[in-house]
């Protein structure tokens, strides 16, 4: 443990961020594992001994009012409203992509948000009615309008769009 814990110490001092410091205590962990697994280790884990490295919270960087219509400017015309429904609910990406017609009400200018991807819950197993900002309703009504399906952002086909999709890719 003493040996494993000098090891880590020293790739901290090389600029390593606590985060892979953590990995490589992990892995090391898994390795020894799997040894006393298979039989070739009869001691016990000496990584067991050595501490996770504490991470620090980031504070969240978001978009400033004034750099939200040339974000979406830059985006091609038909992942416009997606990324606007995005930015304004702050929809989790498995929340938009389930996202149906009948969860929409413009007029009263409120999202229902009831299930993602697959699942009929949302990631906190209930329902939630959060408010349509109106710089988000042209985005919307273009969405459902051309939607051939009864969900918001579809795929081409109507079709419910992966959980694989890779948004940060197209942004």
């Amino acid at each position: 443990s003493a040996l494993l814990e000098q090891f880590l110490r020293d790739r901290e001092r090389t600029g390593l961020a606590p985060a892979t410091i953590n990995q490589l205590r992990s892995h090391i962990m898994s390795a020894y594992n799997e040894a006393k697994r298979f039989g070739r280790l009869v001691i016990p884990n000496p990584a067991s001994d050595v501490r996770r490295r504490r991470l620090l919270k980031r504070k969240p960087d978001y978009l400033k009012p004034e750099e939200v219509l040339p974000v979406l400017a830059a985006l091609e015309s038909k992942n416009q409203p997606l990324f606007a429904a995005a930015i304004y609910t702050g929809l989790r990406k498995g929340e938009l992509f389930a996202l149906q017609r009948r969860d929409v009400d413009l007029e009263r200018r409120m999202i229902t948000v009831r299930r993602s991807h697959t699942r009929e819950t949302t990631k906190g197993g209930r329902v939630d009615v959060i408010p349509i900002a109106a710089e988000l309703v042209p985005f919307l009504e273009h969405a459902i309008k051309t939607s051939p399906s009864k969900l918001v952002f579809p795929n081409a086909d109507g079709s419910m769009r992966r959980e694989d999709f890779d948004l940060a890719s197209i942004l």
